[in-house]
């Protein structure tokens, strides 16, 4: 009977020769790489509540409709309700940690809760995105038809929705770095990696 532990039972046998003592790791991202991706992830929501906002109002030609939308969105935005949230999501990460812990190392669960995790950030960046999609087409509605009534001005509703960004970027990026800091790498040291000396079996 073949003992499973047995070189010729690994996966590894039937891969081709110059593969098959090559480990396939992930590589690290880097501190700029992690930056482009969190806030090109809150760009893209921004983008998909703006494109809402368009297609909600007609591409900005029915103003009622675009009231309307604006409405319904700026009635979900409750700044006590953040705060609550905020303190909701580090009471979940404290307690997902302290489940992750226990659990066995390399386990399954400890994937699930990492994934978990990471997703708590981006909450921040849709309660974020939502407002700045709006702000918006409010820009560029008021950009097309000045005369609007109860206008505040294009300087004010960018300065709102530069705020609400950085507040997104503060919560969602910094607290997203909080929790994957420590997988992150400084650019030089990914070169150095890639400059080590080859292994015997590459020389082989």
């Amino acid at each position: 009977m073949h003992d499973p532990e047995h070189p010729s039972r690994k996966l590894s046998t039937y891969l081709p020769k110059d593969l098959r003592d090559q480990v396939i790791v992930e590589p690290k991202k880097t501190y700029t790489e992690f930056l482009m991706i969190e806030v090109f992830t809150f760009l893209s929501q921004i983008f998909i509540f703006f494109t809402c906002a368009l297609y909600s109002s007609n591409f900005l030609r029915n103003e009622p409709l675009l009231f309307k939308y604006i409405d319904v969105k700026l009635k979900s935005i409750d700044p006590t309700e953040t705060v609550v949230i905020v303190m909701a999501s580090l009471t979940a990460i404290g307690l997902l940690k302290l489940i992750q812990k226990a659990a066995p190392k390399e386990s399954f669960t400890i994937k699930i809760i990492d994934s978990v995790i990471n997703q708590i950030p981006k909450f921040f960046y849709t309660l974020s995105a939502s407002f700045i999609g709006v702000l918006i087409a409010v820009i560029f509605f008021v950009i097309n038809n000045p005369d609007t009534p109860d206008n505040l001005g294009i300087l004010a509703y960018s300065g709102f929705a530069l705020v609400t960004f950085i507040y997104g970027i503060m919560c969602g990026t910094g607290l997203a770095f909080l929790l994957n800091y420590k997988n992150l790498v400084k650019k030089h040291s990914m070169k150095e990696n890639s400059e080590l000396p080859p292994t015997s079996h590459d020389k082989k």
